[in-house]
C-alpha cells in the first residue's frame, strides 16, 4: 500500500549552524530510492512511495547524515497510511486547496 511520509533528519554536534551540506547529504542517498517520490521543502521533504522502500529511504536519510560528518541525527518521519483510497502528497495538498 502507497503511504505519504514527511521527514526531517537534524543534524546535531556540528559546531555550526548551517545544516544543508547534511541535508545535502540526505537527498543524495534519497536519491538511490528511485521509487519513491519526494519534495524538499523548507522544514523536511515530502515522501511518497509503497511503504518498505518510503522506510528504507528514511533509513538511508538518516544513516548519510551521520556518514556526513554529523556525531548525532535527529530524525522525525511522520508517516500516513490509508487504506480506503490511494493519495499522494501532491493529492492532499490540492484537496485542501480546492476548499479555500
Amino acid at each position: 500500500m502507497a503511504v505519504t511520509a514527511e521527514i526531517s533528519c537534524i543534524p546535531m554536534g556540528t559546531g555550526q549552524a548551517s545544516v544543508s551540506a547534511h541535508v545535502a547529504a540526505a537527498l543524495r542517498a534519497l536519491e538511490q530510492h528511485p521509487d519513491v517520490r519526494y519534495e524538499l521543502t523548507a522544514m523536511g521533504t515530502a515522501l511518497a512511495g509503497q511503504r518498505d522502500a518510503v522506510l528504507a529511504a528514511c533509513g538511508a536519510m538518516h544513516a548519510a547524515v551521520l556518514a556526513s560528518g554529523a556525531p548525532r541525527c535527529y530524525t522525525i518521519v511522520k508517516l500516513d497510511e490509508r487504506t480506503d483510497k490511494q493519495m499522494d502528497f501532491a493529492e492532499k495538498v490540492a484537496s485542501v486547496r480546492e476548499k479555500l
